[in-house]
């Protein structure tokens, strides 16, 4: 994944799609491609978690599902970038 994202750095999306499996488009190359370009942002640059990275969803969540909305998450113990940072080290 770390590899994958780091060689995504300075692709367009039609480069990118260029490697993809054909399945990937769904039958619709020009609409995957859309979607790409507006999410390509999306996508961390070294695979690791920001600290506000996990609230993002939860917010979502949180949004529609009473349950998620009520619950009380610790973020911190819901992720971790330890196997990104062993990938980061074994690629230097």
């Amino acid at each position: 994944m770390v590899r994958g994202l780091r060689w995504m750095q300075g692709k367009s999306p039609e480069e990118i799609a260029r490697v993809l499996p054909e399945e990937y488009f769904l039958g619709d190359r020009e609409l995957y491609l859309k979607v790409l370009r507006n999410s390509l942002e999306s996508f961390s640059p070294t695979g690791r978690f920001s600290e506000t990275a996990p609230l993002r969803p939860l917010t979502v969540l949180s949004a529609f599902d009473e349950k998620v909305r009520q619950a009380r998450i610790d973020l911190k113990r819901t992720y971790t970038n330890e196997f990104v940072d062993r990938a980061l080290q074994s690629l230097r």
